[in-house]
Protein backbone atom coordinates (compact mmCIF):
# COMPACT_ATOMS: atom_id res chain seq x y z
CA UNK A 1 0.00 0.00 0.00
CA UNK A 2 1.30 3.46 -0.94
CA UNK A 3 1.90 5.99 2.18
CA UNK A 4 -0.86 8.96 0.71
CA UNK A 5 1.02 11.61 2.73
CA UNK A 6 4.36 10.52 0.80
CA UNK A 7 3.21 10.28 -2.53
CA UNK A 8 0.21 13.05 -2.69
CA UNK A 9 0.66 14.59 -5.92
CA UNK A 10 0.31 18.23 -4.81
CA UNK A 11 2.70 20.96 -4.05
CA UNK A 12 5.72 22.47 -6.39
CA UNK A 13 6.59 21.34 -9.67
CA UNK A 14 10.14 20.01 -8.47
CA UNK A 15 8.05 18.59 -5.17
CA UNK A 16 6.16 16.60 -7.44
CA UNK A 17 8.68 15.60 -10.15
CA UNK A 18 10.48 14.04 -6.85
CA UNK A 19 7.33 12.47 -5.55
CA UNK A 20 6.92 10.71 -9.18
CA UNK A 21 10.55 9.46 -9.44
CA UNK A 22 10.28 7.86 -5.81
CA UNK A 23 7.15 6.37 -6.61
CA UNK A 24 8.63 4.86 -10.22
CA UNK A 25 11.94 3.64 -8.18
CA UNK A 26 10.15 1.82 -4.85
CA UNK A 27 7.66 0.14 -7.74
CA UNK A 28 10.16 -0.47 -10.20
CA UNK A 29 12.29 -2.49 -7.50
CA UNK A 30 9.10 -3.99 -7.28
CA UNK A 31 8.21 -5.13 -11.14
CA UNK A 32 11.70 -5.79 -11.99
CA UNK A 33 11.71 -9.79 -11.55
CA UNK A 34 8.72 -9.71 -13.67
CA UNK A 35 10.12 -7.78 -16.05
CA UNK A 36 13.80 -9.82 -15.71
CA UNK A 37 11.44 -12.87 -16.11
CA UNK A 38 9.99 -11.91 -19.25
CA UNK A 39 12.66 -10.37 -21.25
CA UNK A 40 15.15 -13.32 -20.29
CA UNK A 41 12.81 -15.51 -22.63
CA UNK A 42 12.28 -12.72 -25.37
CA UNK A 43 15.18 -10.55 -27.24
CA UNK A 44 14.36 -6.94 -29.30
CA UNK A 45 15.88 -4.80 -30.90
CA UNK A 46 15.44 -1.18 -31.31
CA UNK A 47 14.77 0.46 -34.77
CA UNK A 48 13.84 3.56 -35.49
CA UNK A 49 10.30 5.16 -35.44
CA UNK A 50 8.57 4.23 -39.23
CA UNK A 51 8.13 0.33 -37.89
CA UNK A 52 5.36 -1.12 -36.19
CA UNK A 53 6.75 -2.11 -32.57
CA UNK A 54 5.90 -4.79 -30.23
CA UNK A 55 3.65 -3.66 -27.71
CA UNK A 56 4.92 -5.19 -23.95
CA UNK A 57 1.93 -6.97 -22.23
CA UNK A 58 3.44 -6.52 -18.80
CA UNK A 59 2.27 -3.97 -16.22
CA UNK A 60 -1.21 -3.71 -17.27
CA UNK A 61 -2.28 -2.39 -13.74
CA UNK A 62 0.00 0.41 -13.17
CA UNK A 63 -0.97 3.76 -14.02
CA UNK A 64 2.71 4.45 -14.44
CA UNK A 65 3.58 1.07 -16.85
CA UNK A 66 4.83 3.16 -19.57
CA UNK A 67 7.24 4.59 -17.07
CA UNK A 68 8.20 1.75 -15.26
CA UNK A 69 8.92 -0.17 -18.33
CA UNK A 70 11.16 2.85 -20.41
CA UNK A 71 13.32 2.92 -17.12
CA UNK A 72 13.80 -1.03 -17.57
CA UNK A 73 14.66 -0.63 -21.43
CA UNK A 74 17.15 2.22 -20.52
CA UNK A 75 18.77 0.16 -18.01
CA UNK A 76 18.88 -2.84 -20.25
CA UNK A 77 20.05 -1.50 -23.82
CA UNK A 78 23.16 -2.87 -25.21
CA UNK A 79 24.87 -0.76 -27.44
CA UNK A 80 21.60 1.01 -27.55
CA UNK A 81 20.36 -1.35 -29.49
CA UNK A 82 19.23 -4.32 -27.97
CA UNK A 83 17.40 -4.78 -25.18
CA UNK A 84 18.69 -7.76 -22.95
CA UNK A 85 18.14 -8.76 -19.49
CA UNK A 86 20.74 -10.47 -18.87
CA UNK A 87 22.60 -6.62 -19.21
CA UNK A 88 22.33 -4.41 -16.68
CA UNK A 89 23.70 -0.80 -16.91
CA UNK A 90 23.97 0.55 -13.39
CA UNK A 91 25.43 3.57 -13.97
CA UNK A 92 22.47 5.32 -12.56
CA UNK A 93 20.19 4.17 -9.63
CA UNK A 94 15.96 3.77 -10.50
CA UNK A 95 15.44 7.19 -9.07
CA UNK A 96 18.10 9.11 -11.12
CA UNK A 97 16.58 7.17 -14.33
CA UNK A 98 13.13 8.00 -12.96
CA UNK A 99 13.87 11.93 -12.35
CA UNK A 100 15.43 12.47 -15.66
CA UNK A 101 12.49 10.64 -17.37
CA UNK A 102 10.39 12.75 -15.32
CA UNK A 103 11.35 15.79 -15.68
CA UNK A 104 11.97 15.54 -19.85
CA UNK A 105 15.77 15.40 -19.58
CA UNK A 106 16.50 11.86 -21.12
CA UNK A 107 13.94 10.31 -23.53
CA UNK A 108 13.55 6.37 -25.57
CA UNK A 109 12.87 7.17 -29.15
CA UNK A 110 11.74 4.18 -31.49
CA UNK A 111 10.10 1.44 -31.27
CA UNK A 112 11.65 -2.52 -30.34
CA UNK A 113 11.01 -5.60 -32.59
CA UNK A 114 11.10 -8.85 -31.21
CA UNK A 115 14.00 -11.38 -32.71
CA UNK A 116 13.19 -14.57 -33.61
Amino acid sequence: MINDAMYSMTGRKEELVDKLARLAAKSYEKVKPRLDDYFAKRRFIRVERGSDGQHFPLLEGYDIRHLLLTMYVMKHLRGNVILEASHENDTYDSYSIARALVSRQVSLKGAFLLVE
